[in-house]
């Protein structure tokens, strides 16, 4: 009996560790940031990293909610580093990272902001930690040519704006937070210039 408690003591260690490389164990990036065109590593790139836990029960199925949040800043390599992100933890059921750069379009580890046709998860590891951000200009290109709703076509910005917040959990602590005060003040004004465009072009149809 003193021996299965000890393999079951021994096994649940285990289980705790991180999944992570061997590497991880001496500094190994949580992720690294590059340009999707270039390849060149990013700097300054911010990173969001929010651990998820549900009200109403341990597991997935109630309403999600920010249990942690950790953000950084990629260094000249891209790199940027988030203290337990792969580390399982047992008292959150979910994570996931939001990175953004002005010019770049918002990328998150667990959503896309114009799912595809056939659609596949992206592969987003320790072992493929690799985030390749998307010029905005070209990420909207391609919104265009695959978005379903006229939003999605023709008013990008505002597709970027709203994902941003649906990235966002409940119950995260967004008023210090560098990503959200970089995200508005560059997005905003943008956003109202296309704002102005999309009731111009109301207003045009209205007139015939």
């Amino acid at each position: 009996m003193r021996r299965e408690a000890l393999i079951f003591v021994v096994a649940l260690m285990l289980a705790c560790l991180p999944c992570t490389p061997a590497l991880a164990w001496f500094g190994s990036p949580t992720a690294i940031i590059v340009d999707d065109e270039t390849g060149e590593p990013i700097e300054g790139a911010i990173a969001l990293a929010q651990w998820v836990k549900y009200k109403g029960t341990f597991f997935e199925g109630g309403i999600p909610y920010a249990a942690k949040a950790e953000e950084t800043v990629s260094d000249k390599e891209g790199r940027v580093y988030i203290k337990g992100y792969w580390t399982w933890n047992p008292f959150a059921c979910d994570r996931h990272l939001t990175v953004y750069k002005p010019g770049y379009a918002l990328w998150n580890s667990e959503k896309e902001v114009v799912y595809p046709p056939g659609y596949k998860p992206k592969k987003f590891s320790s072992w493929k930690n690799v985030v390749r951000l998307v010029p905005f200009e070209k990420a909207a290109e391609k919104w265009k040519k695959i978005g379903r709703s006229q939003t999605s076509k023709k008013w990008p910005r505002q597709k970027q704006v709203n994902f941003f917040g649906g990235c966002l959990e409940l119950e995260l602590k967004r008023k210090d937070l560098t990503i959200i005060n970089v995200f508005r003040g560059y997005e905003i004004p943008r956003l109202m210039k296309e704002e102005a465009q999309m009731r111009r072009a109301y207003e045009s149809l209205k007139q015939k």
